[in-house]
């Protein structure tokens, strides 16, 4: 059911990684600061803007998502790019197929607000951990209590919303939550943002909290 949500979403546009092109602005930040390389993996990478960026800028990339269509999509464009981009069609909540520590850098740019047993996001962080090497970075990015579309969606005494013109599920986080949830990561830098976007046609004050993670 889920898939189907996803698949109605990338067909509407509505939500901005639908549409966007171009990298997010922690991952930009992040690559252009620390100027390194090596593997990268992009958790739950949609049409694969970052996946692109990444690779573009030097980083082995290996892209999960669970819907076919969309990783077919970046195929075709890593391919007329002359980019070599391995896409692996599976849940992020899945146990990953990679050997321990593998990864300098896993990325997750919106895809953790969507796990919303608690279990999965359980078994998810212990995998990250399992792939990332010993002091790897993780960079995650999701939204805010605060945010001006999912903010007024929550109802007292839970964290989950649901989209009213998806009907997809979403958890919003404080930041407090996120260094207890990711407890086994050292947060080198906590950077909020703040600006205007369009969701579903309409344009909206967006809170986001990003991190700059890694591994202890």
């Amino acid at each position: 059911m889920t898939k189907k949500l996803w698949q109605l979403e990338y067909k509407k546009k509505g939500i901005p990684s639908s549409f966007r092109e171009t990298p997010t602005r922690i991952v930009k930040l992040f690559v252009e600061k620390y100027k390194l390389s090596g593997n990268a993996l992009d958790v739950g990478c949609g049409k694969g803007r970052n996946s692109i960026f990444l690779a573009q800028n030097g980083y082995r990339v290996h892209s999960v998502d669970f819907l076919e269509s969309v990783l077919k999509e970046l195929d075709e464009k890593s391919k007329n790019l002359n980019l070599e981009i391995k896409t692996i069609c599976q849940s992020a909540t899945e146990t990953l197929p990679f050997p321990d520590h593998y990864f300098d850098l896993i990325i997750d740019i919106f895809c953790y607000k969507h796990q919303v047993d608690e279990k999965l996001r359980e078994n998810y962080r212990k995998e990250i951990l399992r792939v990332l090497r010993p002091e790897g970075f993780f960079l995650l990015s999701l939204a805010s209590k605060n945010d001006g579309f999912y903010g007024p969606l929550l109802k007292p005494g839970s964290n989950v919303i649901i989209d009213p013109y998806t009907q997809i599920a979403s958890v919003l986080f404080t930041k407090e939550e996120i260094e207890n949830e990711f407890s086994d990561f050292d947060i080198m830098k906590f950077l909020p943002t703040s600006d205007e976007s369009l969701m579903h046609g309409k344009t909206y004050k967006r809170e986001t909290l990003n991190f700059i993670m890694k591994k202890i």
